[in-house]
C-alpha cells in the first residue's frame, strides 16, 4: 500500500541522512588554532608534569594518578608537581580545542598557562572506536604536539593501547556494527574494526616529518590482562595505573629532554 511505501522510503531516507551525518563528522577536521609564541617562565623549582587526554585521563585524576607518578619521582629524589585533566569520551579534536578553553567547560588552559616541562597525552581511543580515520587522529595530534613546543613543553604522546575492542563491539547490534565497518573504509581504506596499528603508524610519520620535540610511549605493556582493567576491558583500575606512572616515570627520566 501508499502508507507502507512512505514508511519504508522515509525510514531509507532517515538511515542515508544518518550516514551522511556520520561521514560527515569523520571527514571534518580542526584547523590548527592561531596563537603566539610564549616566552616561558617558570616560577616554580620542580617538575611541572601534565597529563591530558580523554577518559584515560580522566580516571586517572579519580584514582590519584597524580600522586603515583610524584612519589615515583620523589623515589629518585627529583621533585614534581602533576596536574591531570581528562574528558570522557573525547576525540583528538576535542582534546586540542580544549588546550584553548577554561575548566568551566572542559578546558585545559589552566594547565598549559603553567608552561609544564611535559604533557603526557592519553588519547586516540574514541579517535580508532568512531572509526574516525588515521588521518584525523595524526592530525590533530600534530597540532596538539606544535602548541605545546610554543609553550615551552614536551608532549609524550602514548600510541593508542591494545585495549580489548572486541568487547565494546560485541555489545552493538549487528546493523551498527555493519556501519562502523563502512566507516572504517570511507576514513581508513580497511572495513575493519580494529585499525589500532595503522593510527599510531600514521601519529608517528605525520610527527617525523615535522621539526616537533616529543616522545613517543609505547604502551603495549598494557596488554590486555584482566588484573590491571576495569570490567569494561578497555580502563584501566588502580593496578593499572600504578602501571603507568612507573611507564611515565620510564620515559621521561630517559628522555633526552
Amino acid at each position: 500500500t501508499m502508507k507502507k511505501i512512505i514508511i519504508t522510503l522515509t525510514t531509507l531516507l532517515l538511515c542515508v541522512s544518518f550516514i551522511f551525518i556520520l561521514i560527515h563528522n569523520r571527514l571534518q577536521v580542526i584547523k590548527e588554532i592561531s596563537y603566539s609564541p610564549e616566552c616561558v617562565v617558570r616560577k616554580d623549582s620542580s617538575i611541572i608534569i601534565a597529563v591530558l587526554g580523554d577518559s584515560w585521563a580522566d580516571n586517572g585524576r579519580k584514582c590519584n594518578l597524580s600522586k603515583m607518578i610524584d612519589d615515583r619521582f620523589k623515589e629518585a629524589n627529583i621533585i614534581t608537581q602533576t596536574l591531570i585533566s581528562g574528558m570522557q569520551g573525547a576525540k583528538t579534536s576535542q582534546i586540542y580545542q580544549n588546550m584553548f578553553k577554561d575548566s568551566t567547560i572542559n578546558g585545559t588552559s589552566h594547565i598549559i598557562s603553567k608552561y609544564p616541562h611535559y604533557c603526557v597525552l592519553l588519547m586516540g581511543l574514541n579517535d580508532l572506536n568512531g572509526q574516525y580515520g588515521h588521518e584525523y587522529y595524526a592530525h590533530h595530534t600534530l597540532l596538539m604536539v606544535k602548541y605545546l613546543n610554543s609553550m615551552g613543553t614536551i608532549p609524550v604522546i602514548y600510541k593508542i593501547p591494545n585495549v580489548n575492542y572486541l568487547a565494546l563491539y560485541n555489545k552493538y547490534p549487528i546493523t551498527k556494527k555493519f556501519a562502523y565497518k563502512i566507516l572504517s573504509y570511507i576514513t581508513s581504506g580497511k572495513m575493519s574494526l580494529n585499525n589500532r596499528e595503522l593510527y599510531n603508524e600514521s601519529m608517528i610519520d605525520s610527527l617525523e616529518n615535522s621539526n616537533a620535540k616529543y616522545i613517543v610511549a609505547n604502551a603495549d605493556f598494557l596488554i590486555h590482562k584482566n588484573t590491571i582493567y576495569l570490567q569494561d576491558e578497555i580502563h584501566l583500575n588502580e593496578k593499572g595505573y600504578m602501571e603507568l606512572s612507573k611507564s611515565i616515570y620510564r620515559y621521561i627520566v630517559s628522555s633526552n629532554y
